[in-house]
């Protein structure tokens, strides 16, 4: 879990500094990959998945400055989720 929240860290920044789309999709596919396992040991799954289907949509957006602002707040949510479900441990 630790190697996932630093890569979302390392998309977001990328997305940020390149705004390319293809770091949204790489990190909606990691996280999406990571969903079940995440399910399954942990009792956030609500946000976690509320912020997945954000990240999906946010790529799918017409309306592309409507689009970054969603995924960076989704991205950003997931990291904390993520965070938290670390220190939990």
């Amino acid at each position: 879990m630790k190697d996932i929240n630093i890569e979302l860290l390392e998309l977001k920044s990328s997305f940020l500094n390149q705004k390319d789309w293809k770091y949204a999709r790489k990190a909606y596919e990691m996280l999406n990959e990571f969903e079940d396992e995440y399910r399954n040991e942990h009792f956030e799954f609500a946000g976690y998945s509320e912020n997945l289907v954000r990240i999906k949509n946010s790529i799918l957006m017409v309306d592309r400055e409507n689009g970054e602002t969603q995924f960076i707040h989704g991205i950003s949510s997931m990291i904390d989720i993520i965070t938290r479900g670390l220190n939990s441990r």
